[in-house]
């Protein structure tokens, strides 16, 4: 069983959906495993950005965290403002990183307002573009660790 960890401000926040947390199933492929933990992730993340995202001005990154099946890595779908137009932008990314090492990998997928953002991550059509991503990244970690 593979769970997606949920963070707010660095701080474990395990009340947030902790009912609807849904199993992945060890027989499964690792493709259907990795679409069904994007597609938990979007979820928790939606519901955060809703939460603790304000349409302005900066805030702590907020990001939902999850082990990527067949590899010692990490994934972690993430919002933050954006450096440059802190007071309305904010950035959609994806960052990966081995369980041993503190080093990621990262890539920001979208920009834009904090309805914007939500458009994107929930639009069915951008979940490839976000498994893509995270196929990239995890194999630039693996070559790392090789």
């Amino acid at each position: 069983m593979f769970n997606v960890n949920y963070f707010y401000n660095n701080i474990s926040a395990p009340k947030l959906l902790r009912a609807g947390r849904k199993e992945v199933t060890m027989n499964e492929s690792n493709d259907n495993k990795i679409q069904k933990l994007i597609t938990k992730g979007i979820s928790i993340l939606s519901d955060m950005i809703e939460r603790y995202v304000p349409e302005n001005n900066k805030f702590k990154k907020i990001f939902a965290a999850f082990d990527i099946p067949g590899t010692r890595n990490e994934a972690l779908l993430s919002v933050s403002h954006d450096e440059i137009q802190p007071k309305d932008i904010r950035r959609f990314g994806v960052e990966v990183h081995h369980l041993n090492s503190d080093k990621f990998y990262s890539q920001y997928l979208y920009k834009g307002t904090k309805k914007e953002v939500l458009d994107f991550i929930q639009n069915s059509k951008n979940k490839e573009i976000i498994a893509d991503s995270i196929e990239k990244l995890s194999n630039k970690v693996n070559e790392d660790y090789k």
